[in-house]
């Protein structure tokens, strides 16, 4: 697998061209578009504080704030009415999307790639806190027949 960088947190050229956030290597003129942008600067660390970039989940969230990047300034190719797709600064984003101008959000739209957002992750945000975190997460439902079950069990001890 080529990596992007020398970083453990880059990720494959064929990864990030599956995904179509753009070719594999990192465009540092669109890094300092996306740098040079209050609005998606602003989006961005709302966005990590969300979905931290965790050793392996690094692409996942690069991957995470594309999409909600691109649905925030209209380049999703469609439009969604549901509550929980809705951007969590959706109210407050139209004062930064109505200063960038077209020319400014086009521009966006065009220096977001997941190499970009990565590259972006590395320089502005250090992950060095995130090292004690466990890298497995095991997704769970609990349901209260099993948490009735465990209470009987701790009573009869």
């Amino acid at each position: 697998m080529q990596r992007l960088s020398d970083s453990p947190t880059g990720t494959s050229a064929h990864e990030a061209a599956a995904v179509g956030g753009g070719g594999g290597d990192v465009d540092m003129a669109g890094v300092q578009v996306l740098e040079s942008s209050v609005d998606f600067l602003s989006l961005f660390y709302c966005h990590l504080t969300a979905c931290p970039p965790h050793g392996p989940f690094v692409y996942y969230t690069a991957m995470t704030l594309l999409r909600r990047a691109k649905r925030r300034y209209g380049a999703s190719g469609g439009t969604s009415s549901s509550a929980a797709d809705a951007d969590i600064g959706n109210a407050y984003a139209s004062w930064g999307i109505d200063a960038m101008g077209p020319d400014g959000v086009s521009a966006v739209l065009r220096a977001l790639t997941i190499p970009n957002v990565i590259a972006l992750i590395e320089k502005r945000y250090d992950t060095s806190h995130l090292s004690s975190w466990p890298l497995l997460y095991v997704p769970a439902e609990i349901r209260a027949a099993d948490v009735n079950a465990l209470m009987r069990q701790s009573q009869q001890r």
